[in-house]
């Protein structure tokens, strides 16, 4: 109760609340990296690592730098002025274009048109609200609030997570908007905004904090009975015309795709159960294609969410079928996406950057869902071994992802432009991989390394001026807590066969390491999702262009998974003299992680 009361007044107290917040204790909050829970799901990134954490482990891995640390004199001219002022029509004008690209085209939850008409409006009679927006008008987005936190997410976007006018931008939206949760009503615009600085806060890489905000969206929607039909029904109400009707509806479903997402990342419950929902209620059809895919995603995922939750409950032979059913159903899913959304390499240079970033990501979840509903059998050696196709379809299903992108990654700025969304699925895969090779290096290394590399340097091109992903942070820490094992593990192994490791390839010779790779034909995987082949010699490593730490991570990564794979790698071994080594390194590989095998595979499993 007495840290209960230390914080209470914080919020509820009135010499607390000020309508313009010192920067220090404002937008420096969002503009610090995110913190760890006390408190991770299995299906989290952190998951496993709360044992061995330090108080100094929430910092980000080379995050600040030179080019983007704040500094203090630019922070004090932030807080001077208004930070909308400061913007200016066109500015504010393409920032909306921005958001429309990287989050608009997703979760259409604001009609942008209405947004850029209020911003002609606001600036034009000199940056004050144009009219008192009433409780009806929420859907044209006619609110400085909302304007405020899709230009901050724009900013972020933009800036791949640091931007210090965003973090002004959100600050004041959540200092004016925590005094709405005192009042008993809950109303659509407050919907909307909970929604947008859930998003917001994604693109800090703060899944948290965006699952507890989407939390409360959800429950405020169904304080307004949008989980029952007979609520669309009525006229009147909550919507009481058809263009208010259309945007509750898409309001409403993006909290609940959101809901699933963040649920996902985080490891911790959804806050809108399906069971609660009516089975009829309206979706918006044919108008959003890919948010409507996006809907009977996130309801086959919650099928997915069970079986993770649930699989050390069921018997192992009744687990196996409903494995089998769900990726029927992850495969049918596939095959409901409308051609033009569906992801064909070979018409992939001829679509505009927007359709392709919709395809690649449908075709990225479908294996995202492939890979959860056979990660358990990734988990241990004994658990490939009983179910080795199973473990084979994991394995392959993320390599199938890496593939994907680094096809798009040659034919396309967007990867590179916009990686947020997409690092997602490729740690994930990385992850993946890394179990395989772990818990059976004979059967997975040398199959898995092509992919391997080329997911490593994905990783490490995408990351030069940006915040490394949290959760690639947290595999790196990892890592690097083993890092004695692994190597006296692999020393004495090399030792024992007379063989010295190959030196890992990284970015500083990686080309003379790696020779080019080609794309060959593109047939499709067991999901239907085609998949980009290598064929012939494997690719070059870019040099990276990254900081010096994200350079290191990337090096901790390979280091890692070349030791996991021991002698597997080692191609200039012939048959006979290298199969008695292998059968020694695999006992020594093993050996090497043996006390750090189950903190690390529930890492690992928590980045899948």
């Amino acid at each position: 109760m007495r840290e209960m009361e230390s914080w209470t007044p914080a919020i509820h107290g009135e010499s607390s609340t000020s309508s313009h917040p010192s920067a220090s204790a404002g937008p420096h909050r969002i503009m610090n990296p995110p913190k760890s829970p006390s408190y991770v799901g299995p299906t989290s990134a952190e998951f496993g690592l709360a044992s061995r954490r330090q108080p100094s482990d929430d910092s980000d891995v080379g995050d600040v730098n030179s080019s983007t640390a704040p500094s203090q004199a630019g922070s004090a001219a932030l807080a001077a002025g208004d930070p909308l002022r400061s913007l200016g029509r066109e500015e504010a004008l393409r920032l909306v274009q921005v958001y429309e690209n990287a989050v608009g085209l997703m979760y259409p939850c604001v009609d942008l048109e209405s947004m850029r008409e209020y911003i002609a409006d606001f600036y034009r009679i000199g940056c004050h609200e144009p009219s008192a927006p009433t409780h009806h008008d929420w859907f044209f987005a006619r609110d400085t609030e909302v304007l405020k936190i899709i230009l901050a997410t724009a900013l972020l976007a933009e800036s791949h997570g640091r931007s210090e006018r965003a973090a002004r931008l959100a600050d004041s939206v959540e200092d004016k908007f925590a005094s709405r949760l005192k009042i008993a009503e809950v109303d659509m615009k407050e919907l909307l905004i909970l929604t947008l600085l859930s998003i917001f806060h994604s693109y800090r890489d703060d899944e948290f904090i965006a699952w507890r905000l989407i939390g409360i969206a959800a429950r405020g929607s169904m304080e307004l009975g949008l989980h029952c039909q007979d609520t669309w029904l009525r006229a009147g109400g909550v919507f009481p015309g058809e263009l208010q009707w259309t945007w509750a509806s898409r309001l409403f479903w993006c909290i609940y795709v959101l809901d699933r997402k963040w649920s996902f990342g985080t490891g911790l419950p959804f806050a809108m159960q399906d069971s609660d929902m009516d089975t009829n209620l309206p979706e918006p059809g044919a108008t959003t294609p890919y948010f409507t895919c996006m809907i009977s995603y996130a309801r086959l995922s919650t099928k997915i969410w069970n079986l993770v939750m649930g699989w050390g409950s069921r018997p192992r032979a009744a687990t196996s079928d409903y494995c089998s059913y769900l990726d029927f159903q992850v495969q049918q899913w596939v095959q409901s996406i409308p051609q033009g959304l569906r992801f064909n390499p070979s018409s992939l240079p001829c679509q505009d950057d927007n359709m392709m970033m919709l395809q690649v990501l449908l075709a990225l979840q479908a294996n995202q869902l492939r890979i959860l509903v056979y990660r358990q059998n990734l988990l241990s050696g004994d658990s490939i071994e009983t179910d080795v196709p199973s473990a084979s379809i994991a394995v392959e299903t993320a390599k199938n992802t890496v593939n994907s992108l680094s096809f798009v990654s040659q034919v396309s700025d967007i990867y590179f432009q916009r990686p947020e969304p997409f690092n997602y699925f490729l740690i994930s895969a990385l992850a993946a991989l890394f179990l395989a090779v772990l818990h059976a290096p004979a059967r997975f290394s040398q199959d898995c390394r092509p992919e391997f590399y080329t997911a490593v340097d994905l990783v490490r091109r995408s990351s030069a001026g940006t915040r490394t992903s949290r959760r690639l942070q947290k595999i790196i820490r990892s890592l690097k807590s083993i890092k004695l094992n692994v190597g006296s593990g692999h020393r004495a192994c090399s030792n024992n066969t007379g063989h010295i490791q190959q030196p890992v390839p990284t970015s500083g010779h990686a080309k003379e390491c790696m020779p080019s790779q080609t794309l060959g034909p593109t047939p499709l995987d067991a999901s239907g999702v085609p998949t980009p082949q290598p064929c012939g010699p494997m690719w070059p490593m870019t040099p990276s262009v990254a900081p010096v730490t994200d350079r290191n991570g990337c090096e901790d990564l390979t280091s890692f998974f070349e030791a996991a794979g021991g002698l597997y790698f080692d191609p200039g071994m012939n048959s006979n003299n290298g199969a008695g080594q292998r059968n020694g390194q695999a006992s020594s590989g093993l050996d090497a992680f043996q006390v750090e095998d189950e903190a690390l595979t529930r890492v690992m499993a928590g980045l899948l």
